[in-house]
């Protein structure tokens, strides 16, 4: 049910409950393998980091430990950062909080319908109206290319958004969109699911993967902590807020166990199952 690229995740199926290293292991795995194929255009950090137990600088580009990350692109135009998400997470109360990870499979219609924004973008409507003509049109890479610059003039209305080292100015309609990058994961799929080093909420990252891995009409995998020590599932009552970008500061989750379903909830209301 999940368009992966690679093998390494696709042991793993809904609602299992994962010890952290195995978890680790698969992201590393995935990392060494683009690093034989792929050239290294990101930082010198190919390992979690945990402030518990080493010095992490908070106001430093990622924390002083930048992550690796490897050229994906499928087009030859354009830098498509493949990043292992452990390698930039700070591991902050494994072995005394928390000790497994959970495996989800998120339904794409929680993206393609709730979805607002991206991490620098808060309104991505119109990108979702551009992936539909592509989709309906099932439109070749340089076809895509090509619409995107017609986009470009018929939404010319820019934004510019301060990054850690530029100020970046672009059609306000794909900023902080990269176009190579949804080609990459329509043609090829997901490299790595979404990790979250939290289990009080989630998806206030991998915004980019989720809307455009939905977009294929695929699910999207999602590794969230388990919100106790052990392989225990939690209990059926725990909800999980989800990011300002899904709905409107008022959507959470559950996760039924029993039955193995996800309940997603706008304003405490059933929206999705």
């Amino acid at each position: 049910m999940v368009k992966y690229s690679y093998n390494f995740f696709k042991k793993y199926n809904n609602f299992d409950i994962i010890p952290y290293q195995e978890v680790v292991d698969s992201y590393l795995a995935t990392q060494n393998y683009l690093s034989t194929i792929k050239e290294n255009y990101g930082g010198d950090n190919f390992k979690p980091i945990n402030s518990d137990t080493q010095n992490v600088d908070k106001g430093a580009f990622w924390d002083g430990y930048s992550p690796a990350y490897y050229d994906v692109s499928t087009i030859g135009t354009g830098v498509v950062a493949a990043k292992a998400d452990v390698v930039s997470m700070d591991m902050v109360g494994l072995n005394t909080k928390w000790d497994h990870f959970i495996y989800l499979e998120l339904p794409s219609e929680l993206f393609t319908v709730f979805q607002k924004g991206v991490h620098s973008n808060p309104d991505i409507s119109i990108f979702k109206k551009f992936i539909e003509e592509v989709n309906i049109k099932k439109l070749t890479d340089t076809e895509i290319i090509i619409l995107a610059e017609i986009y470009d003039k018929i939404y010319p209305e820019v934004s510019a958004v301060d990054t850690f080292f530029i100020k970046r100015e672009l059609p306000a309609w794909r900023q902080d969109i990269n176009i190579n990058q949804y080609i990459s994961i329509k043609n090829d799929g997901l490299i790595y699911p979404i990790c979250f080093n939290s289990n009080h909420g989630i998806l206030s990252r991998g915004t980019h993967r989720g809307i455009m891995l939905a977009s294929t009409g695929s699910k999207v995998p999602v590794f969230i902590l388990n919100n106790k020590l052990g392989s225990t599932p939690p209990d059926n009552n725990w909800q999980v807020t989800l990011a300002e970008r899904y709905g409107d500061h008022d959507m959470h989750f559950t996760m039924d166990f029993t039955n193995q379903k996800l309940n997603f909830y706008k304003n405490n209301e059933l929206v999705l199952i």
